[in-house]
This record gives structure tokens, C-alpha cells and sequence, in this order.
């Protein structure tokens, strides 16, 4: 047998058109926040506990991110004290 990993399940529309709603995303590696930014969206766990799905950009302050989401409609979460982040692998598109 094999392992399938961890994945969670997209709510919302914030990454719109890249992930959609109900789309299953597989996490490869989970690692801390670096201050480069993510080419790419990531999975983020924030210190008091939310998970986005996110690219992220260095904050103003020391430790903090900034979290970008890629529909221009849905709005930056500033600086922002991030726990992990966890790359993407694959996608199961919802439909």
C-alpha cells in the first residue's frame, strides 16, 4: 500500500481561479515560514489556530506575514504570526 498524505478541502472563493471550492489539495512538506515569499500558494496555520490557503509575503513587523490570497476581490490578511506552512502536491479538482 502507499500513503496518500494529509489534504484539505478548499472553502470559499478567496483563491479563485487557481483552487475552487471543494478541491482536495495534498500536502507534500510542512515547514516554517521563511521570509522569502511563496511563488506559489501554501497551506498556512496561523499561531491562534486558522489554516489558510495563501501565498505569503514578508510582514512589517519582525515574524509576521503578510497573506495574500490570489482573487483580487478577497482582502490581504496583514502581518499576520504564522506557525507552519505546508507545500502543495497535487490537487483533486472538485468536479
Amino acid at each position: 500500500g502507499f500513503e496518500l498524505g494529509r489534504a484539505y478541502i478548499v472553502s470559499g472563493d478567496s483563491m479563485w481561479p487557481v483552487y475552487e471550492e471543494r478541491d482536495l489539495l495534498f500536502v507534500k512538506e510542512r515547514e516554517e515560514p521563511s521570509r522569502r515569499p511563496t511563488k506559489r500558494p501554501v497551506i498556512v496555520k496561523l499561531r491562534e489556530g486558522a489554516i489558510f490557503v495563501k501565498k505569503l509575503l514578508p510582514g512589517t513587523k519582525r515574524g509576521r506575514f503578510h497573506l495574500l490570497s490570489v482573487n483580487p476581490s478577497a482582502k490581504t490578511l496583514d502581518d499576520q504570526s504564522v506557525e507552519w506552512i505546508e507545500r502543495i502536491g497535487w490537487i483533486l479538482p472538485a468536479d
